[in-house]
Formats: C-alpha cells, sequence, structure tokens
C-alpha cells in the first residue's frame, strides 16, 4: 500500500461545463451515469423549459453580486462522477471520481464542509451562468472552508490549491484576477482549459446544437444558445479564415449566427481578466498548465452555405491540441510561449485528460517536489472516432503520428465493465503516418476506445476517447 503524502493546503477541484448535477426542487434534470448517458440526452430534451435562461439574461456582463442569478430554483449539488455529453456542444467527459480518488488515495485528505474542516473541496456550479457569477460563488464557498481548515491544521499559511478541468479554470481565473482570490491561493492547476476559447462552442453556437440517431431528433439549440458560458468558451483570438492567411475575431465578422451582445459581454470577460493580469506583475500563485498534444482538433474555422466549417490547422499549421482545446488556448494568453511556465503535454483527449493515470502523476510530482517535467510519456499518437453511433453502423477509429511504421492495437471496452467486447484489432497502415480499423456490430451501449502499442514498448502512449452506440427502437 503506498503512503499517503501530508496535504497542508486546501485542494479544490473545479469541473468543466456540464461536469455538476443539477437540480430544482431535489430533483434531477442534469444527471447522467455511464450506464444510462444517452437515455439522460433524450431527457434533457424534455428538460429543456426548466434549464433554458430567459431571453436577454446573457446580454450584459454580470460583475456585481447578485447578478447574473435566474430565480429558476436550478442547484448544483454535486460533481458527476461518470461519463457525461451534450453531442454538440462539449465533448463527452469521463466524469470526476478518478481525479478526487487520485487526492483521496496519494494524499491524507478529509472532505471540507462548514460543519467539519477538512482539506478537500468538491466545487459544484450552476454551469449555465457566465463564469463571473461561478467565480464569486467559488469565492462564496472556499475562502470559509479555508479558514476553517486553517484553524483545524493550526496552519495560518494553509492556501488554495485549484485543481480546474476545462471551463473550471476560467471559472478560477475570475475568482484569482477578479475577485481577488490570489491572496489565499497557492497554485492553479488547469487541465485543458480554452483559456482562449474553441472552435466547439463556435459551431455549437452558429449552427446549432441538433442531432439525428436513425428516427430520433433532438435539437437544443435554443437551450444551448441561453447560456452565457457557451459563449464564453468562443475564441477570444482571431479564428474565422477569410483566405490566404487572414484570419479575423468573431466581431468583426457579420452573419455568423451568434447574438451580438451576448458575444460583446463574453468578450468583456475575458478583457476584465486580462485588465487584472497586466496591473500586477507578479500572480501571487504558481500555474500548471496541463493540456492535450497531437489530437486532430479544430483551430480554425471558415464560413460556407452550411455554416460554420472547421480547420484542423491555423493559418495552414496544424498545432495540435487535445481534440477539443488547441494547444496554444491551453495555457494563459499572457504567456509568452509553453516554456514561460510549468506546461505539461499528454498526447490524450479532452474528455479524458482529468481521468489520465500519467497526468495524475504529473500532478503528484508537482505537489510534493514542485518539479515538473515540459512532457510527459511516450511519442503520442492522435485519436480520431465518432462519438454518436446508430447501432448498425460500423466503428472506424482512425490514428495519426509521426511515424509510419507503428504496431497499433484498437480496444473497445464497455465504459461500465472493463471486459473488451471483442478481440482487439490490429489497425491497418494506410500510408503517411495514417492507421485505421473498424469494428462491425459493436452493441448498443457506451465504450471507451483505446489505442495502444501492439507490442510491449515505452515508445507510444495510450490514447483513448469515448462513444456512444444507440438502439433508438429500443430507447
Amino acid at each position: 500500500m503506498v503512503e499517503r503524502q501530508p496535504m497542508s493546503d486546501l485542494v479544490v477541484i473545479v469541473p468543466g461545463i456540464t461536469g455538476s448535477v443539477l437540480q430544482v426542487d431535489n430533483e434531477d434534470v442534469w444527471a447522467l451515469s455511464g450506464r444510462a448517458v444517452m437515455n439522460g440526452v433524450v431527457s434533457l430534451g424534455r428538460s429543456v423549459a426548466r434549464l433554458k435562461l430567459p431571453d436577454g439574461f446573457g446580454d450584459t456582463l454580470p460583475e456585481k453580486e447578485g447578478e447574473g442569478e435566474p430565480a429558476d430554483g436550478v442547484e448544483a449539488t454535486k460533481l458527476m462522477p461518470d461519463l457525461h455529453v451534450i453531442p454538440g456542444l462539449w465533448s463527452p467527459i469521463k466524469g470526476y471520481s478518478a481525479l478526487s480518488t487520485f487526492f483521496t488515495s496519494r494524499f491524507s485528505m478529509t472532505p471540507a464542509t462548514l460543519q467539519r474542516p477538512g482539506n478537500l473541496m468538491e466545487f459544484a456550479y450552476d454551469w449555465r451562468l457566465s463564469n463571473a457569477v461561478n467565480g464569486r460563488r467559488l469565492a462564496a464557498e472556499a475562502l470559509p472552508l479555508l479558514e476553517h481548515w486553517r484553524k483545524q491544521a493550526a496552519n495560518p499559511d494553509a492556501k488554495l490549491v485549484l485543481v480546474c478541468h476545462s471551463m473550471g479554470g476560467l471559472v478560477a481565473r475570475w475568482f484569482l484576477e477578479v475577485v481577488d482570490g490570489w491572496k489565499n491561493t497557492r497554485t492553479l492547476i488547469t487541465i485543458g482549459t480554452p483559456f482562449q476559447g474553441a472552435i466547439g462552442a463556435l459551431e455549437a453556437l452558429a449552427n446549432g446544437v441538433s442531432f439525428e440517431l436513425g428516427p430520433f431528433r433532438r435539437d437544443l439549440s435554443q437551450l444551448v444558445r441561453s447560456f452565457p458560458s457557451a459563449y464564453e468558451l468562443l475564441p477570444t483570438y482571431p479564428c474565422l479564415d477569410v483566405g490566404g492567411s487572414n484570419v479575423r475575431r468573431l466581431s468583426e465578422v457579420s452573419g455568423l449566427g451568434l447574438n451580438a451582445k451576448m458575444l460583446a459581454s463574453a468578450t468583456l470577460l475575458h478583457t476584465r481578466i486580462a485588465e487584472k493580469v497586466q496591473s500586477r506583475a507578479d500572480r501571487g500563485y504558481d500555474i500548471v498548465a496541463v493540456k492535450g498534444v497531437m489530437q486532430p482538433t479544430a483551430q480554425s474555422a471558415r464560413t460556407s452555405l452550411r455554416g460554420i466549417e472547421p480547420i484542423r490547422s491555423y493559418k495552414g499549421v496544424d498545432q495540435g491540441g487535445d481534440g477539443t482545446v488547441p494547444r496554444p488556448s491551453a495555457h494563459p494568453p499572457e504567456w509568452d510561449s509553453e516554456s514561460t511556465g510549468y506546461t505539461v503535454g499528454a498526447s490524450q483527449r479532452h474528455g479524458a485528460l482529468q481521468d489520465s493515470e500519467g497526468v495524475h502523476a504529473q500532478l503528484f510530482m508537482k505537489l510534493t517536489t514542485g518539479n515538473l517535467g515540459r512532457f510527459m510519456g511516450g511519442e503520442g499518437v492522435g485519436l480520431d472516432l465518432p462519438h454518436l453511433l446508430v447501432a448498425g453502423e460500423p466503428l472506424w477509429v482512425e490514428v495519426t503520428a509521426a511515424e509510419s511504421t507503428l504496431a497499433l492495437n484498437a480496444t473497445v471496452t464497455p465504459h461500465d465493465d472493463p471486459r473488451p467486447v471483442m478481440s482487439p484489432q490490429l489497425l491497418t497502415n494506410i500510408g503517411a503516418g495514417r492507421y485505421r480499423t473498424e469494428f462491425a456490430d459493436v452493441p448498443p451501449g457506451t465504450y471507451e476506445v483505446k489505442v495502444r502499442p501492439a507490442a510491449p514498448t515505452g515508445q507510444i502512449s495510450p490514447v483513448s476517447d469515448i462513444t456512444i452506440v444507440w438502439d433508438p427502437i429500443v430507447a
């Protein structure tokens, strides 16, 4: 048994968008399990009236206390422990139970409550709302728990360690920079945080969020477009390819189908954070940016008759990412480069970064020694596969790598059962560093697809992602 390490600070886990259970009058309106994820998406369609925010709600940035908080009875109760997804809005996320277990198994930790001082807090929040609202809520909930812990541990020097996945990093940045949370924080750890946005948010808001699986159709466009948080995930960098090497910011191009007031409000949130960053030479806390690399990732976009079309490169150069967040977007924009601060690269997909044992090992090093490597693991491979399939459709798996002579296996494992659903398949080399295979007749369910070396080697880091095979007749 591994001896747990001491932890003198209060660790706060901050999930990403969709990463908290939402309830109204003690009834779940957003809460899924890995076993029932697709049925949960179906029920989400029936919850639209309860989760949709009023028209005009996100037209202004809620900078003052009490602003931006609807009186609709929706409350965030806990972190999503298992797989969750809103198809078309963001990547499938494997949940946060593994991240919590990492901390409780490797460090001496006690859950923190107002009744019982402790050093581990899971911050659930209403992810529909502006990150400014939730940054204030983080202060209101975490700072009293920190004071309790300081007294309990007889350690007045204890501070916060914020461990944030995806959009949770933006919540933390508002807390740190605008609400002066930096005064009580030792370390900010971001895992796949889109500091400068992601093209997926642009696709969702401009093109709408709808999907068809056989005879089943669900349109969540109006629901998603009512969320200020979704607008705050839009790219803040010039991302629209208008020909040649010219790219423009979203505010410089009309006719995209975006709400102009909500776009301006979201832009202002990032501006406010940047102003605070520029006003203070010393951050007052360490930043560790964990980012996915070498995964096929949309980095820019063009407009067409079909709406927004993503491009997996930026000005003709593929800078990679985690499949959702471009690599350059996953560290603070004030950094000159990745070498400015602590950066960890993992050849892993966005929804599995916080679940990755390799990432956990790097966090353990940082929190116990303060010494962090710039890149972890062996050579990475990029993974591409569909996130949603109708039963009977082939599940294709495609990999890209710098090496053109690799031997790679793909496995398809039920998300809630460690046994493979069928025999591993060797990927076929189709040339130019690309490898592909297809699985036929995968039964309905939620699966983890993992690609790894066909023979034991330290040269290739395994990479995984989630797919959902759905039978609309059974559902």
